[in-house]
């Protein structure tokens, strides 16, 4: 005999939506919330729900899982109309094959303005995005030649 339990009534939770991830190295600088030490580290890669993050020093920054950070992306205006501010949640630490230590971070607040300039600079990186073909990994990506008609 088998111990097979057949839960009724329960409801599978639904998954987060899960956005497209884009090769986008820009500068993030980060700190503890309510803390005044800050930290720059440099994106591995972004979504329009968080940030892969990586230290380049070879010092170890307070970030752990749960930590929420106060986030000011991209200070120099090099990549974003202007910077973007933003609370996260450090979701995951990992290292990078160089051994930097990485931090996933989710976006868990946004005010509107804030949210307008980072889903609008997203879009334009996705249809940029949509004309290159990936060849091994992301960050060998190159342009698509355009189909003669």
């Amino acid at each position: 005999m088998t111990n097979d339990r057949n839960v009724r009534g329960a409801q599978a939770k639904t998954a987060a939506p899960r956005y497209r991830t884009l090769d986008q190295a820009l500068r993030v600088s980060s700190r503890t919330l309510g803390v005044p030490v800050e930290y720059e580290l440099v994106s591995a890669n972004i979504s329009k729900s968080g940030i892969l993050m990586e230290y380049e020093s070879q010092g170890r920054i307070p970030f752990n899982v749960n930590t929420l950070l106060e986030m000011t992306v991209d200070p120099g205006m090099q990549w974003l109309q202007r910077p973007v501010q933003c609370i996260g949640k450090v979701v995951r630490l990992a290292h990078s094959p160089a051994g930097l230590i990485q931090y996933g971070v989710k976006i868990v607040q946004i005010e509107g303005g804030e949210s307008d300039v980072w889903e609008l600079c997203f879009r334009h990186l996705e249809e940029y995005a949509g004309h290159l073909v990936m060849v091994g990994t992301p960050s060998e990506a190159k342009k698509a030649l355009p189909e003669s008609h």
